[in-house]
């Protein structure tokens, strides 16, 4: 679990229209917060995409680190105060979204797809129809029960470790995290 400390939202997709990445840097920008996107660009349409749209959007708190693996987007996830996660097609299930929620960070989602089912809104996250409804300028129109409420007390008293139901949920984590968990948000 992370501790939601590394001061910035991160968005975790492939680089696609119908994932939001735009969305997401925009709704970053108005509220003031940074923003970590890392996205999959394998083929040439989302590299086209990230050329661009994304590319030219890039600078300042906004920075793409790409692609991560498994340890390093759980550690982007569980250090990010928010997930953003603006999907603009009707996604059948929203994997990212309960990754995020089982590090015990908040989705801010729009109301496409499954995500009305996954995320409850104002305990778990938000659902927002448009940027403009999406939460104004960090910190304060960004609270939400989800931090606290998703963030049981450890089960393993090592520092930063996952807990075993935790890390064994998650795919590609058969090794356990055991040291101190960061952001690259920092």
């Amino acid at each position: 679990m992370g501790a939601g400390d590394g001061g910035c939202a991160c968005f975790l997709g492939r680089m696609h229209p119908d994932k939001g990445v735009l969305t997401a840097i925009r709704v970053a920008r108005r509220a003031g917060v940074p923003l970590r996107i890392a996205a999959k660009m394998q083929n040439a349409e989302e590299l086209e995409y990230f050329r661009d749209v994304v590319g030219p959007e890039l600078g300042g708190d906004i920075e793409c680190v790409g692609g991560v693996g498994p340890q390093d987007k759980y550690t982007l996830l569980g250090g990010a105060i928010a997930l953003l996660k603006p999907i603009q097609w009707s996604e059948p299930f929203g994997m990212v979204m309960i990754e995020a929620m089982a590090t015990g960070t908040p989705v801010i989602s729009t109301p496409r797809g499954a995500a009305p089912e996954i995320v409850e809104d104002g305990a778990t996250g938000f659902i927002r129809d448009t940027p403009g409804h999406w939460p104004g300028p960090w910190p304060g129109a960004w609270s939400c029960g989800a931090r606290i409420a998703a963030r049981p007390p450890r089960r393993n008293s090592a520092p930063g470790a996952w807990s075993a139901s935790a890390s064994s949920s998650m795919p590609g984590a058969s090794a356990r995290r055991t040291g101190p968990m960061s952001c690259p948000c920092r």
